[in-house]
């Protein structure tokens, strides 16, 4: 917001010895709001569960999976082995056309795609969200999302039709 203080090298070398976790602070008093590297860490690993009052940052330590969406339905891929070694890049290829396979021979219907939930506003999404937890095997479902490494979309075009009413279950048992 203010260029010219934080573009000099006196503020850069301030805002560099600061402490991660104040040097936005250090940034901010200064007028300036610099993007920096403190939410890299937040990057992976990590949701935002909505909440009436306040959403909540979820981290997840040790990751392993993905979550893959595609027309409406949601999978769980994994990344990792129980070693915690990478997959092959051939079984990751051939899981996600599998995916691709599964939700172009039998896509969900429109009344089930869960994720245009995450757009209404957020203290609705929280109260459908804990309503859907409440559910089985739907909070089974939602810890596999919340606890991905990231989602993955894989969709090539928006969902067509009403997303209204949701049903329960809202997810296929070839689905997570």
């Amino acid at each position: 917001m203010s260029p010219q203080r934080s573009k000099t090298a006196l503020f850069q070398e301030a805002v560099r010895l600061l402490p991660s976790g104040v040097a936005f602070y250090g940034a901010a008093a200064c007028g300036a709001f610099p993007l920096d590297m403190s939410q890299y860490a937040n990057l992976f690993k990590s949701t935002r569960i909505p909440g009436l009052v306040r959403d909540e940052l979820r981290t997840v330590q040790h990751a392993s999976h993905v979550v893959v969406q595609r027309r409406g339905r949601f999978w769980k891929l994994d990344l990792l082995d129980k070693a915690g070694a990478t997959v092959p890049l051939a079984q990751i290829e051939a899981a996600l056309q599998a995916i691709c396979d599964a939700s172009d021979s039998s896509p969900a219907p429109p009344e089930e795609h869960v994720g245009l939930l995450t757009h209404l506003s957020r203290d609705q999404w929280a109260e459908l969200r804990t309503a859907i937890v409440a559910s089985q095997p739907n909070a089974a479902s939602l810890e596999a999302i919340d606890t991905a490494l990231f989602a993955l979309c894989l969709d090539v075009e928006a969902p067509k039709g009403a997303c209204w009413p949701v049903r329960l279950p809202l997810m296929a048992s070839d689905c997570i």
